[in-house]
């Protein structure tokens, strides 16, 4: 009872304002780019506007149980992309707009990543080390209303080194909890940029927010990443592959 109490928690308030302290750091990288379309004025006004949505949206925010649960991760991540999307179509912008920058930022960050720490992080992807944490961290969504019912199963070899199967993504409720939906299509474009940039040759040939009744995705170390047409269109002349 105590646990199940625990997984079901938000936010905390010191948790709160420790993520709204770090805003300014996080958010750069896209203001750059905001500047880069929009111009100083716009870019002021679409952050401004991104602080107050990211604000509103962290105490609406699930806490999993887990001193280390990689959804808590997930999660975190996506607070902020909701924000950006709100305040992106406060401002006229389309999904499209959003999806670029998103992606465009993520490519710059993994991209200066050093050559010798990404193989230490593919190494790490493939362990059997990585495979117990991300287990460990579905068992504690799995029951949750806002969490993942995710499996995740050693791979033949021959097809993936390792796989999940979603039949309820944390990600896809989080966004049509928050008049989010329309990004649900494009829910898992770090994974195909971490997935490029690591060697981690993923495909994801069922994705619910596509559309499917699951989302799948085969990891086969070495492997070339492919990428589904929807984001071949929006990662444009930089598309992975």
């Amino acid at each position: 009872m105590r646990e199940n109490a625990r997984s079901s928690e938000m936010l905390s308030p010191s948790a709160v304002q420790k993520k709204l302290k770090k805003f300014d750091k996080s958010f750069k990288p896209y203001k750059q780019k905001l500047i880069q379309y929009y111009g100083d004025d716009l870019a002021s006004k679409i952050t401004e506007q991104t602080r107050n949505e990211y604000e509103r949206l962290l105490p609406e925010t699930p806490q999993f149980d887990g001193s280390v649960n990689v959804f808590n991760w997930a999660i975190g991540v996506n607070v902020l992309i909701v924000a950006f999307y709100r305040s992106m179509k406060t401002y006229g912008n389309t999904v499209e707009d959003v999806i670029r920058i998103l992606i465009q930022v993520s490519e710059d960050s993994h991209g200066s990543i050093p050559t010798m720490v990404r193989w230490f992080a593919r190494k790490f992807v493939f362990s059997r080390i990585f495979l117990r944490i991300v287990r460990r961290s579905a068992e504690k969504v799995r029951n949750h209303p806002e969490g993942w019912k995710i499996d995740y199963k050693k791979g033949d070899g021959k097809t993936s080194d390792w796989y999940f199967e979603c039949h309820e993504c944390g990600v896809i409720k989080y966004y049509e909890k928050h008049g989010a939906a329309e990004l649900s299509p494009y829910c898992n474009y770090i994974d195909y940029i971490q997935s490029h940039v690591l060697g981690m040759g993923m495909h994801n040939p069922k994705n619910i927010g596509q559309g499917d009744e699951k989302c799948c995705e085969y990891m086969k170390e070495g492997r070339e990443t492919s990428l589904p047409d929807n984001l071949a269109q929006v990662f444009g002349t930089n598309a992975i592959g």
